[in-house]
């Protein structure tokens, strides 16, 4: 959905959805398999840790050097791809609903920001006791 084709009521998520995907054509368009390449991004953290946030995910990218999209939103419409593709599922609290945290980005002022659940990561076990 486009920030044009959007209802006229509709509800701040989705119009963030709708931004998210925006951003995300305008990467593809200016950075040539920007998609495929955020989505391998995703994959990697997600072997690498239990949970995550689009936030989280562009911070791993940043500190690998890969290029940034024009547009940061991009990460948004990303992180959805990704639970398709099953490297991640929605987080969800004990009592049932989304889990979802205070956004560190300046920028986006204290949105919430939805937490990811790998479905890659294997915790490592680093100490097992056996008794006989």
């Amino acid at each position: 959905m486009e920030l044009k084709d959007a209802p006229e009521v509709c509800t701040p998520l989705d119009l963030g959805i709708a931004g998210a995907q925006q951003a995300l054509d305008h990467a593809k368009r200016k950075i040539s398999g920007w998609d495929e390449m955020a989505l391998g991004w995703v994959r990697l953290l997600a072997l690498q840790q239990q949970t995550m946030t689009s936030e989280d995910v562009r911070a791993y990218a940043a500190e690998k050097n890969l290029p940034n999209p024009p547009d940061q939103r991009a990460w948004g419409a990303i992180m959805p791809k990704a639970a398709k593709a099953g490297f991640i599922h929605k987080a969800r609290a004990p009592l049932g609903g989304d889990v979802w945290v205070t956004g560190k980005n300046r920028q986006a002022h204290g949105r919430p920001v939805r937490v990811w659940r790998s479905a890659l990561c294997v915790q490592h076990v680093t100490h097992v006791s056996v008794s006989v």
